[in-house]
C-alpha cells in the first residue's frame, strides 16, 4: 500500500479506496473486469474466475 499511497491528499485517496470496495471489490460478487487495480491486486491474482470463486466462498469459512 506504500507505493500506491499518495503523499498528500490521503483522505481523498482514503475515501476512493473504500468507495472502490464497496462498489468493485465485493466479497460474494467481486467486479474484477472493472477494477482499475485488478493487474496489481493479489487477490485478484488468486481468484480465477470471479463466479466461481464466489460460489466457492462459503465453504471456506467453518460456521461458529
Amino acid at each position: 500500500s506504500a507505493l500506491h499511497t499518495p503523499a498528500t491528499d490521503i483522505a481523498i485517496y482514503t475515501q476512493a479506496i473504500m468507495d472502490l470496495g464497496a462498489t468493485v471489490c465485493l466479497a460474494r460478487v467481486p467486479r474484477c473486469d472493472v477494477c482499475p487495480l485488478a493487474g496489481e491486486c493479489p487477490s485478484h491474482a488468486g481468484l480465477g474466475d470471479a463466479q466461481d470463486w464466489a460460489a466457492n466462498l462459503d465453504s471456506d469459512f467453518e460456521e461458529f
